[in-house]
Protein backbone atom coordinates (compact mmCIF):
# COMPACT_ATOMS: atom_id res chain seq x y z
CA UNK A 1 0.00 0.00 0.00
CA UNK A 2 1.36 3.50 -0.60
CA UNK A 3 2.05 4.57 2.41
CA UNK A 4 1.58 8.44 0.65
CA UNK A 5 -2.01 7.65 0.07
CA UNK A 6 -2.68 6.27 3.05
CA UNK A 7 -1.62 9.64 5.19
CA UNK A 8 -3.81 11.72 2.70
CA UNK A 9 -6.68 9.31 3.50
CA UNK A 10 -6.35 9.78 6.97
CA UNK A 11 -6.88 13.82 6.41
CA UNK A 12 -10.03 15.48 7.40
CA UNK A 13 -11.36 16.16 3.86
CA UNK A 14 -11.40 19.78 3.79
CA UNK A 15 -7.46 19.33 4.26
CA UNK A 16 -7.52 17.03 1.46
CA UNK A 17 -9.31 19.32 -0.71
CA UNK A 18 -7.69 22.42 0.33
CA UNK A 19 -4.17 20.34 -0.58
CA UNK A 20 -5.98 19.34 -4.09
CA UNK A 21 -7.36 23.25 -5.23
CA UNK A 22 -3.66 24.10 -4.81
CA UNK A 23 -2.21 21.44 -6.48
CA UNK A 24 -4.49 21.80 -9.95
CA UNK A 25 -3.63 25.78 -9.39
CA UNK A 26 0.49 24.80 -9.27
CA UNK A 27 -0.53 22.34 -12.05
CA UNK A 28 -2.69 25.02 -14.48
CA UNK A 29 0.61 27.28 -14.00
CA UNK A 30 3.27 24.62 -15.20
CA UNK A 31 1.27 23.19 -18.00
CA UNK A 32 1.67 25.90 -20.56
CA UNK A 33 5.33 25.79 -19.64
CA UNK A 34 5.18 21.47 -20.29
CA UNK A 35 3.65 22.30 -23.53
CA UNK A 36 6.36 25.16 -24.53
CA UNK A 37 9.11 23.24 -23.76
CA UNK A 38 7.63 20.30 -25.59
CA UNK A 39 7.10 22.61 -28.74
CA UNK A 40 9.93 24.11 -28.95
CA UNK A 41 13.13 21.81 -26.80
CA UNK A 42 13.69 25.25 -24.97
CA UNK A 43 14.42 24.39 -21.03
CA UNK A 44 13.45 26.62 -18.59
CA UNK A 45 14.12 26.40 -14.63
CA UNK A 46 12.52 24.69 -12.28
CA UNK A 47 10.12 27.08 -10.06
CA UNK A 48 9.41 29.29 -12.57
CA UNK A 49 5.74 30.56 -13.35
CA UNK A 50 4.39 32.38 -15.79
CA UNK A 51 5.82 35.75 -14.72
CA UNK A 52 6.56 35.13 -11.11
CA UNK A 53 9.22 32.58 -9.73
CA UNK A 54 6.93 29.45 -8.04
CA UNK A 55 8.45 27.98 -4.76
CA UNK A 56 8.39 24.42 -5.43
CA UNK A 57 7.20 22.84 -3.11
CA UNK A 58 5.59 25.53 -1.79
CA UNK A 59 6.21 26.06 2.46
CA UNK A 60 4.03 26.61 5.27
CA UNK A 61 4.66 29.81 7.00
CA UNK A 62 4.73 30.31 10.55
CA UNK A 63 2.28 32.17 12.27
CA UNK A 64 3.50 35.75 11.96
CA UNK A 65 5.69 37.29 14.80
CA UNK A 66 5.62 40.99 13.78
CA UNK A 67 4.55 44.29 15.14
CA UNK A 68 1.99 46.77 13.66
CA UNK A 69 3.10 50.53 13.12
CA UNK A 70 1.18 51.55 16.05
CA UNK A 71 3.08 49.03 18.35
CA UNK A 72 0.39 46.66 18.56
CA UNK A 73 0.64 42.63 17.31
CA UNK A 74 -0.21 41.99 14.00
CA UNK A 75 -2.13 38.56 13.98
CA UNK A 76 -0.75 35.51 14.46
CA UNK A 77 -3.07 34.66 11.69
CA UNK A 78 -2.96 37.30 9.41
CA UNK A 79 -1.71 35.77 6.63
CA UNK A 80 -4.82 33.35 6.63
CA UNK A 81 -7.86 33.88 4.80
CA UNK A 82 -6.92 36.39 1.75
CA UNK A 83 -4.19 36.12 -0.87
CA UNK A 84 -1.10 38.32 0.18
CA UNK A 85 1.13 40.55 -1.32
CA UNK A 86 4.32 40.99 0.78
CA UNK A 87 7.49 43.39 0.48
CA UNK A 88 10.14 42.49 2.55
CA UNK A 89 12.32 45.60 3.26
CA UNK A 90 15.50 46.00 3.90
CA UNK A 91 15.74 48.21 6.86
CA UNK A 92 13.61 50.63 9.01
CA UNK A 93 12.67 53.03 6.64
CA UNK A 94 11.24 53.20 2.87
CA UNK A 95 13.91 54.57 0.52
CA UNK A 96 12.97 54.89 -3.35
CA UNK A 97 13.61 51.46 -4.01
CA UNK A 98 10.70 50.23 -1.27
CA UNK A 99 8.63 53.32 -2.52
CA UNK A 100 8.46 51.67 -5.80
CA UNK A 101 7.64 48.32 -4.44
CA UNK A 102 4.60 49.46 -2.30
CA UNK A 103 2.96 51.19 -5.06
CA UNK A 104 3.62 48.35 -7.24
CA UNK A 105 1.45 46.32 -4.44
CA UNK A 106 -1.12 49.06 -4.56
CA UNK A 107 -1.54 49.42 -7.92
CA UNK A 108 -1.76 46.09 -8.85
CA UNK A 109 -4.74 45.41 -5.92
CA UNK A 110 -6.26 48.16 -7.07
CA UNK A 111 -6.20 46.93 -10.24
CA UNK A 112 -7.95 43.47 -8.95
CA UNK A 113 -11.27 45.10 -9.22
CA UNK A 114 -14.24 43.14 -8.02
CA UNK A 115 -12.22 40.67 -6.07
CA UNK A 116 -10.08 43.82 -4.47
CA UNK A 117 -11.60 42.52 -1.14
CA UNK A 118 -9.48 39.36 -1.46
CA UNK A 119 -5.95 40.56 -1.78
CA UNK A 120 -4.23 42.24 1.20
CA UNK A 121 -0.74 43.52 1.80
CA UNK A 122 1.78 44.04 4.16
CA UNK A 123 5.33 45.36 4.24
CA UNK A 124 7.44 44.09 6.81
CA UNK A 125 10.75 46.25 8.15
CA UNK A 126 13.60 45.12 10.00
CA UNK A 127 12.65 47.73 12.97
CA UNK A 128 9.70 49.90 13.58
CA UNK A 129 9.53 53.01 11.35
CA UNK A 130 10.29 56.71 12.54
CA UNK A 131 7.31 58.53 12.88
CA UNK A 132 7.45 60.51 9.72
CA UNK A 133 7.79 56.99 7.92
CA UNK A 134 4.63 55.71 9.64
CA UNK A 135 3.19 58.98 8.49
CA UNK A 136 4.11 58.92 4.82
CA UNK A 137 2.38 55.12 5.20
CA UNK A 138 -0.67 55.83 5.98
CA UNK A 139 -1.26 58.84 3.79
CA UNK A 140 0.22 57.02 0.66
CA UNK A 141 -1.06 53.57 1.26
CA UNK A 142 -4.01 53.59 3.75
CA UNK A 143 -5.22 50.12 4.07
CA UNK A 144 -1.35 48.68 4.32
CA UNK A 145 -0.16 46.61 6.90
CA UNK A 146 3.18 47.85 8.02
CA UNK A 147 5.10 46.40 10.62
CA UNK A 148 8.50 45.46 12.24
CA UNK A 149 9.10 41.39 11.93
CA UNK A 150 12.07 39.33 14.00
CA UNK A 151 15.05 37.99 11.78
CA UNK A 152 13.19 34.41 11.96
CA UNK A 153 9.94 35.75 10.36
CA UNK A 154 11.65 37.79 7.36
CA UNK A 155 13.83 34.48 6.75
CA UNK A 156 10.38 32.55 6.14
CA UNK A 157 9.95 34.52 3.43
CA UNK A 158 13.38 35.62 1.68
CA UNK A 159 15.06 31.95 2.24
CA UNK A 160 14.70 28.98 0.30
CA UNK A 161 14.92 30.32 -2.96
CA UNK A 162 17.81 30.76 -5.59
CA UNK A 163 20.24 33.41 -4.21
CA UNK A 164 19.98 36.92 -6.42
CA UNK A 165 20.97 39.73 -4.91
CA UNK A 166 18.99 42.05 -6.36
CA UNK A 167 18.76 45.57 -4.73
CA UNK A 168 15.27 45.97 -4.86
CA UNK A 169 14.53 42.61 -3.50
CA UNK A 170 11.31 40.74 -3.94
CA UNK A 171 7.54 40.94 -3.28
CA UNK A 172 6.32 37.81 -2.05
CA UNK A 173 2.50 36.30 -2.77
CA UNK A 174 0.97 34.22 0.20
CA UNK A 175 -2.23 32.01 -0.65
CA UNK A 176 -5.47 32.39 1.51
CA UNK A 177 -4.04 28.85 3.77
CA UNK A 178 -0.43 31.10 4.34
CA UNK A 179 1.52 29.18 1.94
CA UNK A 180 4.25 31.36 0.27
CA UNK A 181 3.57 30.67 -2.84
CA UNK A 182 5.77 33.34 -5.98
CA UNK A 183 7.92 35.97 -5.81
CA UNK A 184 8.53 38.44 -7.91
CA UNK A 185 11.27 41.35 -8.51
CA UNK A 186 10.34 44.36 -6.73
CA UNK A 187 11.78 46.73 -9.30
CA UNK A 188 9.91 44.47 -12.02
CA UNK A 189 6.51 44.88 -13.96
CA UNK A 190 3.49 45.00 -12.11
CA UNK A 191 1.71 43.75 -15.19
CA UNK A 192 2.98 39.85 -14.71
CA UNK A 193 1.97 40.34 -11.12
CA UNK A 194 -1.43 41.40 -11.77
CA UNK A 195 -1.98 38.44 -14.68
CA UNK A 196 -0.71 35.58 -12.30
CA UNK A 197 -2.87 36.96 -9.19
CA UNK A 198 -6.05 38.06 -11.49
CA UNK A 199 -5.88 33.76 -13.21
CA UNK A 200 -5.52 32.76 -8.81
CA UNK A 201 -8.13 34.34 -8.13
CA UNK A 202 -10.47 33.13 -11.22
CA UNK A 203 -9.42 29.51 -10.77
CA UNK A 204 -9.55 29.54 -6.93
CA UNK A 205 -12.61 29.83 -4.89
CA UNK A 206 -10.14 30.10 -1.27
CA UNK A 207 -10.12 33.54 -0.20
Amino acid sequence: MNPELTLLQLRPASVRRARLQLLLIIALFALPLAVAIGLFGQWRPAGSAEHGELLNPVRALSPLSALATDDTPLAPDFLHGRWTLVYVASGSDCPALCRDALWRLRQVRLAIGRDIDRVQRLVLFTSMPDDASRQWLAREHPGLAAGAATTEARTEFTGGWRTDGRPGGWIYLVDPHGNLVLRYAADGEAGGMLKDLTRLLKLSQIG
